[in-house]
Parts: C-alpha cells; structure tokens; sequence
C-alpha cells in the first residue's frame, strides 16, 4: 500500500534471499521504467502528504527529502526550495526512502547510530556529469560524520548513496574515524 501510495508511475517491488557474511537476508529490488519526471522538494513533499501514510512514516519520509533538498541547494548555490530533484526525484529514489522510513516504523526504530561509514572511492557518471564519490551532496550530508574511503581495486564505486544518508539522519556523530566527511566542491577548466 506504501508502494502504490507514492508511484503514480508503474513500480514494483521484488524481494530476493541473499547471503551476506554468511547470513541470510531479503533483499528487496525496487523495479520500474526510468522516470524522466524531475520533481522538487515541494512537489515530494505535496506527494507524501497525500499518500495515506502513517504520520510517523511521513513525518520521517519528508525530513529525509528535506536533508536532500537542503544538501542539493548547498552544493548548487540555490535554496532547497529551488532546487530540482534528478535522480532522487524518480519514483524508485521515493519508493526507497518511504520503504525505509516504514520499516524503521514498524521495527519501532527511533534513532539510527553509525560511526565510520564506508563511503567508497573514485567516480560515478550522473546527471551532472562525472562526480567523485562520495558525490558533493552525498558529502555534504556526510559532514561532520565520520566516514572512511573504500577502495575496490582500481575501479570506482559508491558504498552509500544519498538518500541511505538521508534515511540515517543527523542523529550519531561518533568518534572513531579514519577521516571526518567535509563537502568540497572542484571544477576543472574542461
């Protein structure tokens, strides 16, 4: 009902056993064509108040957009209500973070603490173009946070994507750390 609540557009979802470490999980693939419908924070926010969603999901749900809104407007020199949602606009991105916000729900999760947060190393092709991982927004959620860069070989790859961050909040800023995450932003000439 969540799924449906918040996908006008066509999105499934398809649970999978997995093993990880050697234990098994469910992991839940959420599936659905390439939305090319770019959103704001206001128009998120206007889909998750009307959805007929418990109000603790909500209220989670729409403080989790807020942070990514806020983050977006920071690395783009813009305020979180002009800014225009890309890939976490897509109905997958809201499916995702709604998803996670009912589970902490009905687990009954009130905070969620992590210290030293894999972050992974390299690039990733986006809309914008080629950003380092982590990626500026993603960054600057992370600030403050301590974090620690991955490596896989030689090649690229992202550990934890914005809206996992988002998800997490602002509630632990442990101690323990290799580096703590600042959200710099480089451009090159090119």
């Amino acid at each position: 009902d969540a799924v449906r609540a918040v996908a006008p557009e066509h999105v499934t979802l398809r649970p999978e056993t997995v093993s990880r470490n050697g234990f098994a999980a469910t992991r839940c693939h959420v599936e659905g064509a390439d939305s090319v419908t770019h959103r704001t924070w206001h128009d998120v926010a206007a889909l998750l108040d009307a959805a007929p969603l418990n109000e603790g999901v909500r209220r989670r749900a729409r403080a989790t957009f807020e942070r990514l809104a806020v983050a977006e407007a920071a690395v783009h020199g813009t305020t979180p209500d002009e800014v225009h949602f890309h890939e976490v606009g897509a109905e997958d991105t809201i499916v995702d973070v709604v998803c996670a916000c009912l589970g902490t729900h009905l687990l009954g999760v009130e905070r969620i603490h992590c210290n030293g947060l894999a972050v992974g190393s390299g690039t990733v092709r986006a809309e914008h173009g080629v950003l380092p991982v982590p990626a500026p927004a993603t960054a600057a959620l992370l600030a403050g946070i301590p974090a620690r860069p991955i490596t896989h070989g030689a090649r690229s790859f992202r550990r934890r994507t914005m809206k996992a961050c988002a998800v997490g909040g602002r509630s632990n800023r442990g101690r323990a750390s290799t580096m703590l995450m600042r959200a710099p932003l480089g451009a090159t000439s090119s």
